[in-house]
């Protein structure tokens, strides 16, 4: 996805802000975000998985041993793994 225009980017927060007011607050503290964009792809999917479930530095830990184990993150290697060799590197 490409970057949007700074002032696309403040419209959407705007409007966020509107619509709610946690958001707001948090809008009026940090401020405009910086755009972070990833790669389209499965092992980014599983990653943000992952990084959900632990703290950053367990879940560091725990995708290192993933892609140490496996050749690629891709649903064909998860879905060829078995859950128990998943499970050892730490994913549940």
């Amino acid at each position: 996805m490409p970057v949007p225009p700074a002032s696309a980017l403040k419209a959407a927060c705007t409007d966020l802000a509107k619509a709610d007011p946690a958001l707001a607050r948090a809008y009026r503290e940090a401020g405009l975000p910086a755009w972070r964009a990833r790669p389209v792809a499965y092992e980014t999917i599983a990653t943000t998985i992952a990084y959900q479930q632990v703290s950053t530095k367990a879940a560091a830990a725990i995708w290192a041993r993933v892609t140490d184990f496996l050749p690629a993150v891709t649903p064909e290697t998860v879905i060829e793994t078995d859950d128990d060799a998943l499970r050892n590197c730490g994913l549940s």
